[in-house]
């Protein structure tokens, strides 16, 4: 289903009300400019050095709130013109309605957050951004980052035995690094976080996949790919087996800095204090013939 058109203008007629006096209507696209004037390959969360300036100036000189208002615009303003920006990208119907799935939820966002919910510290509105502006690409349980890549430091990372499967898998794809859709998972879209959801999702990257066949395959880096979750976690054990059993390789990255894997679990955090479980992060690769060829199979 579409996003109501009607509702975004209206929307966007009515902030602009209440703060359109505090700032040129051209800052708008000027910042929206500067956005797609980045590079491809950079991070979702990264900000242009111009929309950071612009962005301070408005709250030094009017307060947190009227940046909101602006950045509610940002949004609404890039969801209004979502249909002559997507015309020169090749994405399946599967993911088109996943947009304005997205969409819909984030105009009613609008009206109801607080101004602490637009900045740049949160990330639930930096994914939000990137999502308006198709830097991330909403696919149900997870959002894709286009044009990601497997660093070098997966090589070492797991020592003589993962430089050598690492190499072996290398040459097994054609040898390449680059580029793959990356998946993050979004705190704002969490309802397909489950197995049904994740079939659903690795579908959708398959359709992707098929329209754009530069792309190598699927990657991500989390704790919860960590094999110890299968005896700890089991409920999770299911983002890492499904693609394992059908051809994706993982790879160890090292210990877990962000400390969510124990913060969101008592048992983790029991574990951990006991020096029982030591979170580990993990790189999975799900290289394009396999996603492609078990999506597939899901359909017969």
């Amino acid at each position: 289903m579409r996003i109501d058109v009607e509702r975004v203008t209206t929307l966007k007629a009515a902030l602009f009300r209440s703060g359109s006096s505090r700032f040129e209507n051209c800052m708008l696209q000027d910042a929206i400019r500067a956005f797609d004037a980045v590079v491809r390959g950079a991070a979702y969360h990264f900000v242009p050095p111009s929309v950071q300036t612009m962005w301070q100036r408005i709250a030094d000189a009017h307060g947190d709130d009227v940046l909101a208002i602006f950045n509610q615009l940002l949004l609404l303003t890039l969801i209004e013109d979502f249909d002559v920006r997507i015309r020169t990208r090749r994405y399946p119907q599967s993911i088109i309605d996943q947009f304005h799935l997205n969409f819909r939820r984030i105009v009613s966002d609008i009206a109801s957050n607080g101004s602490d919910s637009y900045r740049l510290r949160n990330d639930r509105f930096m994914k939000d951004l990137a999502i308006c502006r198709q830097k991330l690409i909403p696919a149900g349980a997870e959002v894709l980052e286009e044009y990601s890549g497997i660093p070098r430091s997966t090589v070492i990372a797991g020592g003589p035995a993962q430089f050598a499967a690492f190499l072996v898998f290398l040459v097994s794809h054609g040898g390449g690094r680059f580029p793959f859709y990356e998946y993050h998972t979004h705190l704002s879209t969490l309802e397909d976080f489950n197995p049904a959801g994740f079939d659903a999702f690795y579908v959708r990257v398959a359709d992707l996949l098929k329209l754009n066949p530069e792309h190598r395959g699927l990657i991500a880096t989390s704790w919860f790919l960590d094999p110890v979750l299968e005896r700890i976690s089991p409920r999770l054990a299911y983002i890492r087996t499904r693609p394992m059993q059908h051809g994706a390789k993982l790879f160890v990255v090292g210990p877990d800095a962000d400390g969510s894997a124990i913060c969101r679990s008592a048992t983790r955090r029991k574990l951990y204090e006991e020096g029982e479980y030591k979170p580990m992060a993990y790189r999975i690769v799900w290289p394009r013939p396999q996603l492609i060829a078990w999506a597939a199979s899901q359909a017969t």
